[in-house]
């Protein structure tokens, strides 16, 4: 896919976003770095794969329900029908509207603190 390619699959708003993380005043391909450019071209990054990606997660919340939590499944029914495509922005707002299971899958928190600096207060990636 070209960047004309890559255009036509970004909405507005995603745009607006990218140029705002990257520090752009607009959104201008020219000065987009290339490995970011083919990261947003990767169909992991397309709209129908945020919704695939946001569908398996309803539909697991669906098939495994905690047991101390509400029945979500008429709500969690509703959303599939309105996520087949998603951009990033759409597939995060979606995360608000779960219940009170929505936490689960994630690590649970250590019990104990063991932070060595500057490893851990650096970003990732920049101290290894």
């Amino acid at each position: 896919m070209g960047a004309q390619g890559l255009l036509d699959k970004l909405d507005e708003e995603t745009m607006d976003n990218i140029a705002k993380a990257l520090w752009l005043r607009e959104f201008n391909i020219d000065e987009i770095p290339d490995e970011l450019l083919r990261s947003f071209k990767s169909e992991n990054n397309s709209n129908e794969n945020f919704g695939k990606r946001m569908q398996y997660l309803l539909r697991e919340r669906i098939n495994n329900p905690d047991s101390f939590t509400p029945n979500y499944k008429n709500v969690y029914e509703t959303l599939i029908k309105y996520s087949s495509s998603l951009s990033p922005h759409q597939a995060y707002a979606m995360t608000l509207f779960l219940g009170m299971d929505s936490s689960k899958g994630y690590k649970t928190i250590p019990g104990k603190a063991d932070f060595i600096f500057p490893q851990n207060d650096a970003p990732h990636g920049i101290i290894n």
